[in-house]
């Protein structure tokens, strides 16, 4: 199995020439691979993973998945946990309800959400991977070709010692918003760019005790003339906002006075590193050609808002890995295949891509609602926490992000199973 990886493009700074490096889906796909025995070949094009300022809350949906394959404690301790996730009015200083996290306790074993920067989550995947499939992860070799036959897949790829060809029985292209396995197999990408851009700094702040604050560590400020999003990182405050059409990247003194005017006239603040990024939502119309399949943003390219750019690539991760393993067990034909692209692309396209413009709309304060605001205390934790995806898995259009109710629910065809301690013969054990 090939794994080709890039930076995604949502991720990629309109300024300054960076270079594109692999993102995190490829890598959790690869450990997905590798727990349900596949042989695995993850190649990066770049020498080196990214070193830059981007994507930072994992979702306790993709905990889970990389609890299962077997990674979630390594990233756990590189993280921050969250446990609140607060909704408060700029202009007022108001706040609205929070997300309290803490109403997943009886759905999962991992009630919180976390905070770590991409470039921070990536070395901890790649290292775990590294341990379970020495060898696997190829840097500095980049796919330029591939050749498709009846029962397996010749891959060419350039590396530091030149030219060579890998067979494989797939190849899964996890390169990117970018992607030139999806640009040669003639896959168009539909929906639209916003005019709009996000900046995002990292700033080194105390925030804590020499200037306390009075929101939670993962905080949405919406206001209709500048919403801003507050993220504290592990080794930083994340700050993040929108800048409208023309406007000019702003330099590091525009940067500080402005986070000063927000946070207050505090000492000590300095700016860690920016980026600017524009503001997508793209689907690829068809996210397989045979023995290749779209994974991430090379299938989906939507901006984060909500954290649902990372997180729903990671969806893609857990739905394609034990579909493949089945297939070449031969425990179930090619037909298994399809239904990735049936049960992922609706989440993308009308879950991910529509909740994305909604938390737009509702940061900037044009609408005062959003659904998966609405659902009571439990329905908005799990639905904010990714929680709530049901799959359309027989192909009737029926599937969802978004769960309601002040308790839990009983689970339905394509809902996911709590991962909850279950009992059996008095000793402990866990649900699958």
């Amino acid at each position: 199995m090939t794994v080709p990886t890039r930076r995604s493009e949502s991720d990629a700074s309109e300024s300054g020439d960076r270079r594109r490096r692999g993102g995190p889906v490829g890598l959790i796909t690869a450990l997905g691979l590798v727990h349900y025995g596949i042989e695995v070949a993850v190649f990066e094009e770049d020498d080196q993973l990214s070193l830059d300022t981007k994507a930072g809350t994992v979702l306790t949906r993709t905990v889970e998945v990389l609890d299962r394959y077997g990674a979630a404690q390594d990233v756990l301790a590189a993280s921050l946990r969250i446990d609140e996730i607060g909704d408060i009015d700029r202009a007022t200083g108001t706040a609205r309800a929070s997300v309290y996290t803490g109403a997943l306790a009886g759905d999962t074993r991992f009630p919180f959400v976390i905070n770590i920067p991409q470039h921070h989550l990536e070395p901890v995947l790649r290292d775990r991977l590294e341990q379970v499939a020495p060898g696997s992860v190829h840097m500095g070799h980049r796919v330029t070709g591939f050749s498709q036959s009846a029962d397996h897949i010749d891959v060419t790829v350039e590396s530091p010692e030149g030219a060579k060809t890998v067979r494989g029985s797939y190849l899964l292209a996890c390169d990117g918003g970018r992607s030139q396995l999806r640009e040669a197999l003639g896959i168009a990408v539909e929906g639209h760019t916003l005019a709009q851009r996000y900046m995002l700094v990292d700033l080194e702040v105390d925030l804590d005790e020499a200037n306390p604050r009075d929101y939670p560590y993962l905080a949405y400020f919406g206001d209709p003339r500048e919403w801003m999003i507050l993220v504290r990182q592990p080794h930083c405050w994340r700050f993040l906002y929108p800048l409208e059409p023309g406007q000019p990247e702003p330099d590091r003194a525009e940067l500080t006075a402005k986070a000063q005017r927000f946070i207050g006239d505090v000492d000590g603040l300095r700016v860690l590193g920016t980026n600017v990024y524009p503001v997508h939502q793209r689907v690829a119309n068809r996210w397989r050609d045979g023995r290749i399949f779209l994974m991430g943003d090379a299938a989906h390219l939507i901006t984060p808002m909500w954290a649902l750019g990372l997180n729903t690539g990671v969806l893609d991760a857990s739905n394609l890995p034990w579909r493949l393993a089945w297939v070449l067990r031969g425990w179930a034909d090619q037909r298994l295949l399809d239904g990735y692209e049936r049960e992922q692309s609706p989440v993308a396209i009308r879950g991910s891509g529509e909740m994305a413009e909604a938390a737009r709309a509702y940061m900037d304060r044009r609408s005062s609602e959003v659904s998966a605001m609405a659902g009571g205390r439990w329905g908005v934790a799990v639905t904010r926490s990714l929680l709530g995806v049901r799959l359309d898995v027989d192909g009737r259009g029926d599937w969802s992000m978004i769960a309601s109710g002040d308790a839990p629910q009983p689970v339905g065809t394509g809902d996911r199973l709590p991962d909850v301690p279950v009992f059996r013969s008095a000793r402990p054990g866990l649900a699958a």
